[in-house]
């Protein structure tokens, strides 16, 4: 089993992404950036391991709780990858999503809806947000994608 946003979990789930071929492609390159906040005061972090994800940075088990998951999804044509937030290229346009670990994961175990999160104030969005409602079809891709690896996953609350 992995747990939620683990440095393995995230392995898995880079993994999961990298047999996605995205049809219709993107049309534009970008990165979704994503913020899971944890309890505690903590500076955000990239979540990784050395070869996990492409980049080594700080590791986060799934029992820590003071620092926040901060990760990219980069779409360029036909592909999409899970990379750390420190591989980041300035050059794409990039929107950000960023929510509670309570709120992640009642969004990633079905308990809840993104939308329904979203209308309550509990995702926040930044960035060029108008890449979402643009690329909602290459959004549902990962959805899809990682149906495989949610039902390997343990979520805390």
């Amino acid at each position: 089993m992995l747990h939620y946003l683990s440095a393995e979990w995230l392995e898995a789930a880079a993994a999961a992404l990298q047999r996605v071929v995205l049809d219709p492609p993107a049309t534009e390159p970008f990165e979704l950036e994503t913020v899971v906040t944890r309890h505690g005061t903590g500076p955000p972090c990239d979540v990784a391991r050395e070869g996990a994800v492409g980049a080594a940075a700080e590791t986060i088990d799934g029992t820590t709780t003071d620092h926040d998951v901060n990760y990219l999804f980069r779409f360029r044509g036909g592909n999409v990858a899970l990379i750390p937030h420190a591989a980041a290229d300035a050059s794409l346009p990039r929107a950000r999503i960023s929510q509670s670990i309570t709120v992640a994961e009642d969004i990633a175990a079905g308990r809840r809806s993104a939308h329904e999160a979203f209308a309550n104030g509990d995702v926040r969005l930044g960035g060029d947000i108008a890449l979402l409602s643009r690329h909602a079809a290459l959004l549902s891709a990962i959805d899809d994608a990682l149906a495989e690896v949610r039902s390997r996953t343990v979520f805390s609350s």
